[in-house]
């Protein structure tokens, strides 16, 4: 679908699972969309960034923290408002100075529009999940410079909802497999294939009718048992079903609370804490719902582009099954926040 006008899109992050998913789909749409891969210097002429200059995009060096450096990529040296330029963050928050810096870079430039690093499940602003509230930290800051916005929530992957299976023989397949459920299994869950998260992506930020909004997008909702039966059925194997109630969720994130506040060069009980964070936010609160979205004020994708059509997670887990589809994420990451996460053994 054509735009109105033709955007250049600056995106931090495109080396990361969502920022390769929305470069894909940027680039299936060169008549709509320029696109600037903004790179650290260090990072700028390795193979990704070699191949992705290859296809068309523009990779700039540039140091995420430098606000001035930004803005003169950004704004290209002009004073006149940037108004057809379009700010992408898929950084973690672990560069959370960066994502700063791009906002202020974002202010100054007077972009046409700024998509701050949202891309993960719907909850509300503030007490359930730390790295919402950091998330909404940066949405205010955008909020009180009127920044031109649009926040994207895309829900649970599908590469984190599929448990392991007893032959083993998947292994290699599933980076993340689930390793119990939550409770009894029964609540649903909004999921979307990472790599199919530009698909919306694209429609969403060319949408005068998204501006200053939140949206949600997303290609199934499900609950931890429909995923289970669904994986079993597909398979032919009998999946074990350990749980872990809701106390011991509750548990785990004060535990690696405290663990953490002992020792903050100690990655490991932080990112343990932020996925029990996750369990509880979405498999006992049930917040990651379309229904919820709406009440905390999102647009829903799927009803303002029916036309787009995503993998169910039943459509992920054939992919996975036939070897058309690995559940690989992060290969090549180890510095990764998630490469800190404690490993279940399944010996």
């Amino acid at each position: 679908m054509a735009s109105a006008h033709k955007f250049t899109v600056f995106i931090a992050g495109a080396s990361g699972e969502t920022g390769k998913s929305i470069v894909k789909h940027l680039l299936l749409q060169p008549q709509n969309f320029d696109v600037v891969a903004l790179a650290r210097p260090e990072s700028a002429s390795n193979k990704f960034y070699t191949a992705l200059s290859e296809q068309g995009v523009k990779v700039v060096p540039v140091n995420v923290r430098d606000v001035d450096a930004l803005v003169a990529i950004i704004s290209g040296g002009s004073d006149a408002p940037a108004s057809s330029a379009i700010v992408i963050s898929c950084m973690t928050l672990t560069e959370l100075p960066g994502e700063l810096a791009l906002v202020e870079a974002s202010i100054r430039a007077r972009v046409g529009r700024h998509v701050p690093s949202f891309f993960a499940t719907v909850c509300p602003p503030r007490g359930v999940l730390d790295v919402r509230t950091a998330k909404e930290d940066v949405l205010d800051v955008i909020k009180r410079a009127y920044l031109p916005f649009t926040a994207i929530d895309i829900g649970w992957w599908a590469q984190w909802c599929l448990p392991r299976l007893p032959s083993g023989k998947l292994d290699d397949a599933i980076a993340f497999p689930v390793r119990e459920i939550v409770g009894k299994g029964d609540v649903p869950c909004a999921i979307t294939d990472v790599t199919d998260v530009g698909a919306y992506v694209v429609r969403i930020i060319s949408d005068p009718r998204t501006l200053n909004r939140l949206v949600m997008a997303y290609g199934d909702v499900r609950t931890q048992t429909e995923v289970w039966d669904m994986f079993e059925r597909l398979s032919g194997e009998k999946i074990p079903r350990p749980t872990i109630s809701t106390q011991e969720v509750i548990d785990s994130i004060a535990k690696n609370r405290e663990l953490f506040a002992k020792d903050p060069t100690n990655y490991q009980p932080l990112v343990d804490k932020g996925m029990a964070e996750y369990k509880y936010t979405q498999a006992v609160r049930g917040d990651n719902t379309p229904e919820h979205a709406k009440y905390l004020g999102y647009l829903d994708a799927t009803e303002l582009y029916p036309d787009v059509k995503i993998k169910t997670i039943e459509d992920y887990a054939r992919e996975v099954l036939s070897g058309k589809s690995l559940g690989v994420i992060y290969e090549g990451k180890d510095d990764h926040p998630l490469k800190f996460m404690s490993k279940p053994d399944y010996a």
